[in-house]
């Protein structure tokens, strides 16, 4: 009897979903979203119909679809973002891939210990770069970097990697010896 029950439910549901899934596609055409995004918008459905069939109507399933842009808006991750521009436009796609590797620049520096004075004067060659559709290779950041700015980066780069020290009597030891060593190609192999 039971399973006669949650079957003749399921149908039910299932019927009722049939109704929204035009103005789902419709929906996810309008917005530009890829369409991978149909499956988890029919399955916010499904569990908003199980939780209160009776009243779900087209007003609930707009307010479920402007729910789902703000919370994709929100907090999605660089593979979202990624995976939401699939179906857009190539410069739009272009656009949305510099941005994130705006992005992945910005936590670089905040990870490093950059301060905010000197990323206000990272970014801009950062982004003159990106425009030029280069790739900003993270790793070798400091190469589009004028000389003083990219010595200055470096010098924070050594002295965030020294505050992770644990012991602050180890911190000062190690800069009591620290020194300076500049090598040239000449003279590397004696250092």
């Amino acid at each position: 009897m039971y399973f006669q029950m949650a079957t003749a439910r399921s149908e039910e549901i299932q019927q009722r979903m049939r109704t929204f899934e035009p103005e789902i596609d419709f929906w996810i055409r309008e917005h530009g979203f890829p369409a991978n995004e149909r499956t988890l918008m029919m399955e916010e459905v499904r569990v908003a119909l199980e939780h209160d069939k009776e009243s779900f109507d087209l007003e609930k399933l707009r307010s479920l679809l402007m729910d789902r842009i703000e919370r994709t808006k929100g907090n999605v991750s660089d593979d979202g973002v990624e995976k939401l521009t699939d179906g857009l436009g190539i410069e739009y796609r272009a656009q949305m891939g510099n941005m994130i590797k705006e992005q992945r620049a910005e936590r670089w520096m905040a990870r490093n210990g950059i301060p905010d004075d000197m990323k206000l004067e990272i970014m801009p060659y950062v982004r003159s770069k990106l425009q030029d559709n280069d790739s900003v290779d993270l790793k070798t950041m400091l190469s589009i970097l004028p000389l003083q700015l990219r010595i200055s980066v470096k010098k924070h780069l050594c002295l965030h990697v020294l505050k992770r020290v644990s012991s602050e009597f180890l911190s000062l030891f190690i800069s009591t010896y620290l020194f300076a060593l500049f090598c040239y190609k000449t003279n590397y192999s004696d250092a």
